[in-house]
């Protein structure tokens, strides 16, 4: 924040009080201090390290184990503004609590707690605790009071790089308002800009919204900065860039033609030109190699598409041809930026990074296809214009209202309306189911994935706690926690079973398309890679906590977590392969019979007899 991390400014400010100890409590290894600036500390300042995952509330316990009497002040993860321990200690004895919950004026939780030294009892000494999940609930059984702390403004808690760059957002008026040498120097209707004595703001450059900018930073020409924005000291924007709902800070460059919004970008980091950044946390030196890299691997992509589609294609007229190599090159020039944006979904998302293979496989199913695609008449058909049409009006309303989902989707629609325009409706009937299964590399709408990440999470934790106990294990369930015996194993968001979802869909869709079955069964096929992926999910779980009481150290553990992703693949297709033979056993071809054939012979009258 501002040139210092938040967590070296909170212990700066904790360090001036008149407190008896600070214990800072983390897991991971020790190299992640060198990273942070903690200078001038008092020596009362100690770094405590979990060997295993202990909790909050273990936490609080390895950090109270010195003390017998006194108050604790409890901060937990990362904020903008703490509150001084004189004014909560202050607040908690006139609440009369044994124990506050610091809440923001919205009524969630601030993620600080005040208690008394002697709460370190209620907490075992081994395993893991929570403080909402156990500690709070154990301290209400006993009849201990419970009350929450109401403070006057949002501390701006954060855990990850979403809720960083919200809480830094949601306070850039008071964040610009209270940093030295900014002053508040434009203010209209729609527009507020921060910024130095020294602002040279270019006339062709178009702002809206909260715009920081701080001290030596370069805007060119012909920019849109769309707020609320942080531009740290030093950092360069290139021409024809736009940023939105973005922070850059001290020393960040951002190259010409780039697109950055809801992103974070780091001091000293750079942008390659032409880059498009959306919801990123961007860190590294981007080289132009491995841009030029990534273009030619696309005209080389575009290139084989061409000469597949002549060879295909002999009986075509040649202004057919030329019109298909023009729409195929413009559609390359039109979607680059959102190609180039799949391309960085695909490659940092384990989520999506099936989606990569989603073209591969249809451009092997329309290789399979080729002998009846031959016998298609192609013609033109007004019909695709109107789609294509359509598809750009779809995109155009994600580019306005900033919808990243409606312009993927755009992709494929302007896909296929180019195929009803170029080749008729025979061609695509004949390639629809095709069409279809690229929505499969699409990744999901941001809010879709929000709302069904914690459930999921949720799921895969109770159905492994109930395989486990099935199996009769003695298993405890806490939140997101399994214990199993001696060993404590956490399910991760990222073991929510989502990888798998997406992944078996690319699975089944792609049998759905190469088997030779009818379309109920394709059908079945499809819909049952669901469950599918949730049982093979469950089962990954239950093994791997299994072999967590059996296996000890971080190297064995992290191969045998992986291997069990792995081994889900060919676990599924046995189960798509079972499911096609309970198919295959519930129908059965007609039994061929001999053609009967009855004729009725010509009627003849008495005369043509004699």
């Amino acid at each position: 924040m501002w040139g210092s991390s938040s967590f070296s400014d909170f212990l700066q400010q904790i360090s001036k009080c008149d407190v008896a100890d600070v214990s800072v409590c983390y897991s991971g290894h020790e190299s992640f201090w060198s990273h942070i600036k903690v200078t001038d500390l008092p020596a009362k300042v100690r770094f405590i390290q979990e060997e295993w995952p202990a909790g909050s509330a273990g936490a609080v316990r390895q950090a109270l184990s010195d003390f017998a009497s006194g108050l604790a002040v409890v901060y937990t993860g990362n904020r903008l503004h703490s509150p001084s321990v004189d004014y909560l200690v202050a607040e908690h004895r006139t609440l009369g609590a044994d124990f506050s919950v610091v809440v923001n004026p919205d009524g969630r939780s601030a993620g600080i707690y005040v208690c008394d030294v002697a709460v370190k009892e209620m907490i075992p000494e081994e395993g893991y605790s929570d403080i909402k999940e156990f500690l709070i609930p154990a301290m209400i059984r006993r009849g201990q009071v419970v009350k929450a702390l109401t403070l006057s403004e949002n501390v701006g808690a954060f855990s990850d790089s979403k809720t960083y760059l919200h809480a830094v957002l949601s306070n850039i008026e008071s964040l610009a308002s209270q940093t030295s040498g900014l002053v508040h120097q434009i203010h209209s209707e729609g527009l507020s800009v921060w910024a130095s004595g020294d602002l040279d703001l270019a006339e062709s450059c178009l702002a809206s919204g909260t715009v920081v900018i701080m001290p030596g930073a370069e805007i060119g020409e012909c920019c849109t900065i769309q707020g609320p924005v942080i531009i740290g000291a030093n950092a360069s924007i290139q021409d024809n860039t736009v940023v939105s709902r973005s922070v850059l800070w001290d020393g960040a460059f951002v190259g010409h033609d780039c697109l950055v919004r809801d992103s974070v970008i780091g001091s000293d980091a750079k942008v390659c030109p032409g880059e498009v950044l959306s919801n990123t946390t961007w860190a590294e030196q981007a080289t132009a190699a491995g841009f030029k890299l990534l273009t030619q691997k696309t005209y080389n992509m575009v290139f084989q598409i061409r000469r597949y589609l002549q060879h295909m294609q002999k009986e075509v007229s040649l202004g057919l041809i030329v019109s298909s190599v023009a729409f195929a090159i413009c559609f390359i020039w039109s979607y680059w930026t959102n190609l180039l944006n799949l391309w960085h979904v695909w490659l940092r998302s384990d989520e999506y990074s099936a989606g990569m293979l989603v073209p591969v496989l249809a451009g092997y199913v329309l290789w399979l296809r080729r002998d009846s695609l031959r016998r298609v008449r192609l013609e033109w058909s007004l019909w695709g214009l109107v789609g294509l049409i359509g598809a750009q009006a779809f995109r155009l309303f994600g580019l306005i209202y900033m919808y990243q989902a409606a312009e993927n989707l755009s992709i494929v629609m302007t896909i296929g309306s180019c195929v009803l325009l170029l080749g008729g409706k025979a061609l695509f009937k004949k390639s629809l189911t095709v069409l279809m299964f690229l929505l499969l590399m699409l990744p999901w709408p941001g809010r879709v994935q929000n709302q069904i990440a914690l459930p999921l999470q949720d799921y895969a934790t109770r159905s492994a706690v109930f395989s486990l106990e099935t199996l009769g294990y003695d298993v405890i369930r806490e939140g997101t926690v399994i214990h199993i015996g001696d060993t404590s194993v956490a399910v991760a968001e990222a073991c929510n079973g989502l990888r798998m979802i997406t992944a078996f869909f690319v699975i089944a869709g792609l049998v759905a398309l190469i088997a030779g079955r009818s379309f109920w069964e394709k059908a079945m096929i499809f819909m049952s890679s669901l469950p599918i992926a949730l049982i093979c999910n469950t089962i990954r779980l239950a093994v791997t906590a299994i072999a967590f009481t059996m296996i000890k150290g971080e190297v064995w553990e992290q191969i045998f977590h992986d291997f069990g992703g792995y081994a889900m693949m060919p676990l599924a297709l046995g189960i798509i392969v079972l499911e096609l033979g309970i198919f295959s056993l519930l129908t059965m071809e007609p039994a061929e019979e001999a053609q009967l054939v009855i004729r009725r012979e010509p009627h003849l009258d008495q005369e043509t007899i004699r």
